[in-house]
């Protein structure tokens, strides 16, 4: 009887399994014909998909729309344009192979056609289901793996991305194949599972070379966690060693190729130097290893580089993900949020959490230094992070769920321990919260005193330059700005002492029903140096100067008064202003703050309203 409901438990398991790769099939070719037209693949294939589209319209109710798209441009073509030239395998180009190799594997079957570049990326991007449901499934249990398989299905953004003809789908595909395989040989060891880790390992550096972010440590940790087993260390040090020989033939022909045909066996990493140096203003005179760079950024700019690597590997990645999920439910995006939360941290103390976690953070550190870069922050660089976090809330529910199963049935359970890890994951996440809000200001500092210029922007992390005078930060109209809770608002900067500076604020007045038109006071740490009058309700740049002489200790507190009133009192002379409108308050979008030698201390903006037509000096 038992094995019989086992039979059946596990028939019903693979036919889910399969139902949601299957809707994730028809979620993706409706989203590539609509989106480039049908595949030609012989007029019976091309009806089938004509009648099989429109069921992804009925999976989804009508919530999801696909734009049609035009030419390919970027990464896609250069893909299609590899795989044309493309004589075998192991070529020497400065793409990794595999994705190259299925493109030209859909291009000889669809007549040469663009579109079989975004169908070898639909492809990968449908198997990622399966892939996280065997990931979830291992780790985790069965209930785990099918509850986010059937989001990463699903997904809006994964199934948009997974149709243009990228080969993100394909490295998210062998990262979480490779996780996979590492916790399989890590269960049993066989030669079996020792066959598979070294397929996942040679694919996905195959696909990217960066994958060795994971590997490595990967395998370091699988070396080590059996070190205190002496019947099977052995054999499980000359299994993994094997892995790695044999992975190592495996992806060294096409190193060996690069080298002797564009002189770098690393060309597919180093190339990527030239683009992100140029996007961030670097003059490019010859090529930079990837290593050389890394190491350049961390000399020259350590704590904007440690600001940016911790963001990478913690919130970039993680805030950019689940919203696109609001189609299906407003709350959605929220909850998968908070639960994700809570799985990552529960991980902590979880052998195979620990191990999930490990590989989460080693497979995001290679996009970590480059995501503030314009170009290097788009969705698709941290796609494979997404099947992780949803693992991770899928885990926490299933976690919550069995502790309140247990506690229904008078289960008794261990308070002290649950509290003692409770209380250690709100430390580490409390830490981890208070580097991130205390960083910009380190950040600012170490950017002026390298006579940089330096930028101060509302956010959810400018608690440092932003306090009481102003009201919470919001986006309206695609910016990010405070406005003040009354006519004082000030902001603390770290300014360096005995230096001038520049300062350009973009600021606008914030309308109260009165066309009068709005003034305003600038002091530094309560003298004041610069006046002038807001001429529009739009935002607009207002410059003043500092004098080297005003410039004292290293904490500073720029402080903006607005008032309806010009105040031609002679207490406007000093930091305490008479006759002031309390109801007048300002919306301040950034902060500019350069090096410059004042010439004067008239506030400016771009009507050059300068204050001594409108009040005393």
């Amino acid at each position: 009887m038992q094995r019989r409901q086992s039979v059946a438990g596990h028939a019903t398991e693979f036919l889910l399994a399969l139902a949601t790769t299957v809707a994730a099939g028809l979620l993706r070719l409706e989203a590539l014909v609509g989106s480039y037209g049908v595949v030609p693949l012989g007029t019976t294939l091309e009806a089938l998909q004509a009648r099989l589209a429109p069921l992804g319209t009925w999976l989804h109710g009508g919530r999801l729309t696909w734009p049609q798209l035009g030419e390919r441009a970027g990464d896609p073509l250069a893909y299609l344009n590899n795989a044309r030239a493309m004589t075998w395998f192991y070529q020497g180009r400065a793409r990794e192979p595999v994705f190259n190799y299925v493109t030209r594997w859909w291009l000889e079957r669809t007549n040469n056609a663009d579109i079989a570049v975004s169908v070898a990326s639909a492809l990968f991007s449908v198997l990622c289901v399966p892939a996280t449901y065997l990931l979830g499934r291992l780790a985790f249990g069965p209930a785990v793996g099918l509850m986010a398989a059937v989001v990463i299905a699903i997904e809006p953004e994964t199934i948009s991305w997974g149709v243009q003809g990228w080969r993100d789908d394909t490295f998210t595909f062998f990262f979480v194949a490779f996780s996979a395989a590492c916790l399989l040989f890590r269960a049993r060891p066989s030669r079996g599972n020792a066959a598979l880790l070294t397929m996942a390992t040679a694919l996905a550096l195959l696909t990217r070379l960066t994958a060795l972010s994971f590997v490595a440590p990967a395998f370091l940790l699988l070396a080590w966690e059996v070190r205190r087993k002496p019947a099977m260390r052995g054999m499980v040090w000359r299994r993994l060693a094997a892995c790695a020989v044999v992975g190592t033939v495996l992806v060294a022909p096409y190193l060996v190729n690069c080298w002797t045909t564009l002189g770098d066996p690393f060309v597919a990493v180093n190339r990527n130097t030239d683009f992100y140096r140029a996007r961030a203003g670097q003059q490019v005179v010859e090529r930079v290893r990837t290593d050389a760079y890394l190491v350049s950024l961390v000399r020259e700019r350590p704590v904007a580089t440690a600001d940016t690597v911790l963001q990478g590997l913690t919130t970039y990645p993680f805030m950019n993900k689940f919203q696109a999920l609001h189609v299906w439910s407003p709350w959605l995006p929220r909850v998968l949020q908070a639960l994700t939360l809570g799985g990552l941290l529960t991980w902590l103390w979880s052998p195979l959490g620990r191990w999930l976690l490990m590989l989460l953070v080693s497979s995001l550190l290679p996009y970590a230094f480059t995501w503030e870069i314009p170009g290097g922050a788009e969705w698709r660089f941290t796609m494979h992070a997404y099947p992780i976090y949803l693992i991770a809330a899928a885990s926490f529910l299933t976690t919550c769920a069995a502790a309140i199963t247990s506690l229904s049935k008078g289960g008794a359970p261990a308070w002290r321990r649950i509290m003692g890890r409770a209380a250690a994951s709100v430390v580490l996440a409390g830490t981890v919260a208070a580097t991130l809000l205390w960083l910009p200001y380190v950040r600012v500092r170490e950017t002026l005193a390298i006579t940089q210029n330096a930028v101060v922007t509302p956010g959810w992390r400018d608690l440092v330059f932003f306090r009481r005078d102003w009201q919470a930060p919001f986006d309206q109209d695609g910016v990010t700005s405070r406005v003040s809770r009354g006519q004082v608002a000030r902001v603390w900067v770290p300014l360096v002492p005995g230096r001038g500076y520049r300062v350009t604020a973009a600021l606008a007045p914030v309308s109260s029903g009165s066309d009068s038109p709005v003034y305003l006071r600038v002091y530094l740490d309560g003298r004041r140096v610069a006046w002038g009058q807001l001429p529009s309700a739009r935002f607009s740049d207002y410059n003043f100067e500092l004098d080297p002489a005003v410039v004292g200790s290293s904490r500073h507190v720029i402080e903006f008064r607005a008032s309806r009133l010009p105040d031609t009192s002679e207490a406007a002379r000093g930091p305490g202003d008479a006759q002031v409108d309390e109801g007048t308050s300002i919306r301040l979008r950034s902060l500019t703050i350069a090096m410059h030698k004042p010439q004067g201390g008239h506030l400016r903006g771009e009507r050059d309203a300068l204050a001594a037509r409108d009040g005393p000096g």
